[in-house]
């Protein structure tokens, strides 16, 4: 396995501390993009792989704890979760667990990294033993990020997480060039304001969290909420749904599956359709964002090349009209089996999780 002290991508700090290998549920991240930002003319160069956002959100703790004597074991807990806090993602991140959800209430990428770490046959159970850290106490870290409660879970995921994904999104030019140079005055801001302790921290002052949102709302504003990212998202997600529904692949192996894994599925047609870009399929013709009492009446609209089918309803209030020639037959519900859709219990996804962790550990472990 590698290691995980390699530098990921051109530009990346190294990891310094944590002298980890590259464990079987990290290595299945470097095959899992942020999102679908890949599949937009306008997104493709802020796409980047979760391993590589989890190795800058633990470079972000790294910064934030720089010249403080913490104690080991607390430090170890931090470094950890920064690691692990998105092992539970699925291909395409949010569009393949947004697919999921629609077959499955109980699913959350979350609670699914938090049962890879519980379960005793994964890599990240064992390094979790190996350094000390209760893996029972890493499952409610990844599961949480309550300041009151679970402080080093806020600090990971609602400090370190939000600058680790506003630089690399910021650094890609999608947005203001002044938010870049704001938001390291925001990081500086935020290490004045923690005051540590051998174990723990508390916050002098917080406004810097509220700079941070709303940088964080520039960057989904421009980058994740426009119209073309949420037709992939869309179109990503109903091609996830079509391929589980009509058993093209399971959903114990879509859980451990890459964003490869998932292209290969896809019908020929799906795969021209975004590798060409989202941009060249499709023309907006107006945008407008609505309120949730309007929707009935009142949308975004797409120009048809051939005709036009409605989508579900979009994000924040947004309904979405687009035309997908010749594709009538690869999304849901056009496309459900004669067989029922599948609909999965909690219980469903407890037995996944388990079952996941074996795969994940015997694939990425062999290579």
């Amino acid at each position: 396995m590698r290691d995980l002290t390699e530098e990921r991508n051109a530009g990346y700090k190294k990891t310094e501390d944590v002298a980890l290998k590259l464990i079987p549920e990290l290595e299945r991240l470097d095959g899992i993009s942020q999102g679908v930002r890949c599949f937009t003319a306008a997104g493709a160069g802020a796409s980047y792989s979760r391993l590589s956002h989890s190795v800058d959100v633990l470079n972000v703790v790294h910064e934030l704890t720089s010249g403080v004597d913490l104690k080991p074991q607390y430090k170890m807990t931090l470094e950890l979760l920064a690691l692990f806090h998105d092992i539970g993602h699925l291909p395409f991140s949010h569009s393949g667990e947004d697919a999921l959800r629609r077959l499955s209430e109980p699913f959350d990428h979350d609670e699914f990294g938090a049962g890879l770490v519980l379960e005793s046959r994964s890599g990240a159970h064992q390094v979790c033993l190996e350094n000390g850290i209760c893996p029972e106490l890493m499952a409610k870290l990844i599961r949480t990020n309550s300041e009151r409660t679970h402080p080093e879970a806020f600090l990971v995921k609602e400090i370190a997480d939000r600058v680790a994904y506003l630089r690399s999104d910021l650094k890609a030019g999608c947005v203001p060039s002044w938010a870049l140079s704001k938001l390291e005055d925001t990081v500086r801001m935020a290490k004045e304001s923690i005051a540590w302790s051998w174990d723990g921290y508390t916050l002098k002052d917080t406004s810097f969290l509220a700079e941070i949102l709303r940088l964080r709302d520039i960057k989904v504003s421009v980058l994740d909420q426009n119209a073309y990212n949420l037709i992939a998202h869309e179109v990503v997600a109903q091609g996830i749904g079509g391929l589980i529904n009509n058993r093209k692949i399971s959903v114990a192996d879509f859980l451990v599956a890459t964003d490869a894994d998932v292209m290969w599925h896809f019908d020929p047609q799906l795969r021209e359709l975004l590798s060409n870009r989202i941009e060249n399929s499709f023309t907006i013709i107006e945008e407008e964002r609505v309120s949730a009492a309007s929707l009935a009446t009142r949308g975004d609209h797409l120009e048809a090349r051939e005709d036009t089918k409605p989508l579900r309803e979009m994000n924040e209030g947004i309904l979405t009209f687009v035309s997908y020639p010749s594709l009538k037959d690869i999304f849901v519900p056009h496309s459900i089996a004669d067989s029922p859709p599948i609909r999965l219990s909690a219980e469903d996804c407890r037995c996944h999780i388990i079952k996941g962790a074996a795969v994940i550990n015997k694939r990425f472990s062999e290579r």
